[in-house]
């Protein structure tokens, strides 16, 4: 579906790595959604696969890589959060030897092991974007269950998205938001000058200065989420065709965290709105989240 949306693989890239990073500080909080995610996995393995296993136990833990193409993740609201809830972990067992550590580790109380174990699968956790033909449905269905609310955390900046997109997308978006009277208003504008424009409109801490936005309309673009980036319902994450990639573009984050709601896809023609990819290797600087 990537393609039928118009995403150069880069951009793909960046809003998972974005994904990622907010969907691990809410998973690392959360052990009833990280113990099953685990717990799936580990019967995955040890009941569908058949094979000789020569030790009692074998599980590895790899740490998923999490980087954007503009390296812009540093600094951010969940970059800060992850951070406090490193420093929260009890993790003094690990400083004594390994013959030595086993004791204390068990000794932990359970809030203490909850807050490690949620951790290293938040750590494990694979990038994907809803949108995408192989989402792993398992990933989706475990994010729902969190309840992000990725508008608190990211906001589509002109580094980090508008300027990455087709005008067209901007324009539509816009005036699907917005309000036609600003598509028109911006219609002539450059895509520099629109890609700002609409940074400034979809920021709540900026929107207040867009003449001619009311309420209603600032409060939607304070909440507006490219299509994949939401955890959805599974039966609008599973689409191809471009109407349904339509309906995806227009979901928007519930301000109170629970799921998206969902905006009328036909107020905005988006088929077209992304056939142009972002010029390759190109690296743009990504805004933290407010």
């Amino acid at each position: 579906m990537r393609k039928e949306c118009g995403f150069s693989q880069l951009l793909v890239d960046d809003l998972k790595a974005y994904r990622l990073q907010i969907t691990r500080a809410h998973l690392a909080t959360d052990f009833d959604v990280a113990f099953d995610l685990a717990l799936y996995e580990l019967c995955v393995d040890l009941f569908e696969r058949f094979g000789y296993r020569s030790h009692p136990l074998d599980l590895r833990a790899i740490e998923t890589p999490l980087r954007s193409s503009s390296n812009d993740l540093s600094g951010t609201l969940t970059d800060r959060l992850l951070e406090a809830q490193g420093n929260a972990l009890d993790l003094d067992w690990l400083k004594l030897p390994p013959a030595e550590s086993f004791a204390p580790l068990a000794a932990l109380p359970s809030e203490a092991k909850q807050r490690l174990f949620a951790r290293c699968i938040a750590l494990c956790l694979k990038p994907q974007l809803a949108i995408e033909d192989g989402a792993d449905p398992v990933i989706e269905a475990a994010g729902r269950r969190l309840a992000i609310p990725f508008a608190d955390y990211w906001r589509p900046t002109a580094a980090n998205y508008w300027g990455r997109v087709k005008k067209a997308h901007g324009l539509a978006i816009g005036g699907e938001i917005l309000g036609d009277r600003w598509a028109r208003d911006h219609a002539g504008d450059k895509k520099p000058e629109l890609a700002a424009a609409l940074e400034t409109a979809f920021d709540p801490t900026k929107s207040t200065a867009c003449l001619g936005l009311d309420r209603a309309a600032r409060e939607a673009a304070a909440v507006w989420l490219p299509p994949g980036i939401a955890y959805a319902d599974a039966a609008a994450n599973n689409t191809s065709a471009d109407p349904q990639c339509d309906e995806a573009a227009s979901f928007v984050a519930d301000p109170g965290g629970a799921e998206p709601a969902e905006i009328d896809p036909q107020t905005a023609e988006l088929p077209a709105f992304l056939t142009e990819d972002e010029p390759a290797g190109i690296a743009l600087n990504g805004a933290s989240a407010p």
